[in-house]
């Protein structure tokens, strides 16, 4: 039987670890042979002021550090599992050497760690270089489904040599594929997963320029689910026009060539006018719906 889930639902950690070791999956390590030049200046601090009290150990691409096997277990598995796919829905090479994956327990240090990381305090997930910092705490599990497969798209995008997508697609690419690996995910545990997306008011929209030509977030936090929602309903439409195979390359194209969206879509796969309309019109209809998938 298929077990219902929404993104609110609770996460659990199923698996065991034995003396510190499971195979296939991590291997735990002292803080002494932790390689820690490569970390940026945040993850440095965060790494001292730690090291006594976490966990160590080492995935395939990551060394995490938590409070406990507990939350290693959970959030590698979720890291190794989104890394992959999004290498695969994106078309992005494998990065060489390990990144490190920082769990914060404390609120008080989650917030000092999204100041210095120069985040939106609401965050729950964040990187700075090849170092992530994901929270976990009290209240934090029931949306911590998410946290890590949408900041993996930011993590692999940022990572990735000579590549730049403008805002719009790399955030409607974390909403959209967060979204997609999140529910791969939980329906391999047997979950069926939900996203419920409420109706904006046409009145909330904000336009197609403002969107295609933003470079940084809105200030508001209106104007915010707007660029959300109206980020990933346009990815969303490209998705549904185009091949896995073109859309990746048309990603290719856009982020490592730095070809206009648009322009990508109509030199690539013959795309004309009337069908760049035709979407962005998609996006304004479906945006102003009430939407579960």
């Amino acid at each position: 039987m298929r077990r219902q889930l929404t993104i609110h639902g609770l996460v659990l950690s199923l698996a065991i670890a034995v003396n510190g070791v499971r195979a296939g999956s991590f291997e735990t390590m002292a803080w002494y042979e932790i390689e820690s030049r490569g970390l940026s200046g945040l993850g440095q601090r965060v790494f001292e002021q730690g090291k006594g009290q976490w966990i160590h150990a080492r995935s395939d691409h990551f060394i995490c550090h938590a409070g406990s096997i507990a939350r290693i277990d959970e959030v590698l598995a979720r890291a190794e599992y989104a890394y992959g796919r999004m290498s695969e829905l994106l078309g992005l090479p494998d990065l060489q050497g390990r990144g490190h994956v920082f769990v914060i327990e404390s609120r008080e240090e989650w917030d000092r760690v999204m100041r210095e990381a120069g985040a939106r305090e609401e965050g729950i997930a964040v990187h700075v270089g090849r170092d992530m910092f994901v929270l976990r705490g009290a209240g934090e599990a029931s949306v911590s489904i998410l946290d890590v497969p949408h900041e993996m798209v930011h993590y692999r995008l940022h990572n990735a040599p000579h590549f730049r997508l403008p805002l719009w697609l790399e955030e409607g690419l974390a909403l959209r594929f967060g979204w997609r690996v999140a529910k791969m995910y939980r329906e391999k545990e047997g979950y069926q997963l939900t996203h419920e997306q409420p109706a904006l008011g046409a009145e909330e929209l904000i336009s197609m320029r403002e969107l295609l030509e933003a470079e940084r977030y809105p200030g508001t936090q209106a104007e915010m689910r707007a660029f959300y929602r109206e980020s990933s309903e346009l990815v969303h439409a490209v998705w549904d026009n185009l091949t896995p195979d073109q859309f990746r390359a048309w990603i290719q194209a856009t982020g490592s060539k730095g070809l206009n969206w648009a322009e990508a879509l109509k030199t690539m796969f013959a795309f004309e006018d009337k069908d760049i309309t035709a979407m962005l019109q998609r996006v304004e209809g479906r945006a102003v719906q009430s939407i579960t998938e």
